[in-house]
């Protein structure tokens, strides 16, 4: 029987054979990691939240009085009309971009708006808020 050795390449670790790798430069610790682990971090923002239409003394919920003037106005028994009016003349009027939305019951919502308007009648209410 004959038997056959084989010899296995060994790594050579002096500067000399390291020196042609281009890969053996010295490169800088990468940054450490931030205190949070990459969340996305909430702003702070002015929210304006309505929870009903009409605050206590039963008076509509409105800081624009423009808009107020222009939502009473328009409104009339039908709900779509009221709305097309409402829209029609805030644009037409203003440079703003708006957002009407008129419904048979109250709806709820959360807003970013700084001017906003709820009125209405027996029929419907509407909601404006300048984007």
């Amino acid at each position: 029987m004959s038997t056959t050795s084989t010899t296995l390449p060994t790594l050579s670790t002096s500067n000399k054979s390291l020196s042609n790798n281009p890969f053996s430069t010295s490169l800088p610790c990468p940054p450490q990691p931030c205190g949070c682990p990459c969340k996305r971090k909430k702003r702070s923002t002015s929210v304006s939240s309505i929870a009903t239409e009409y605050d206590a003394s039963g008076n509509a919920i409105c800081n624009d009085k423009y808009i107020r003037k222009i939502i009473l106005k328009n409104l009339s028994s039908d709900m779509k009309l009221s709305k097309a009016a409402i829209y029609s003349e805030l644009k037409a009027k203003q440079k703003n971009d708006y957002m009407v939305l008129c419904s048979h019951s109250s709806v709820s919502f959360t807003s970013d708006s700084t001017n906003y308007c709820v009125c209405g009648n027996t029929d419907h209410l509407c909601y404006v808020f300048q984007l």
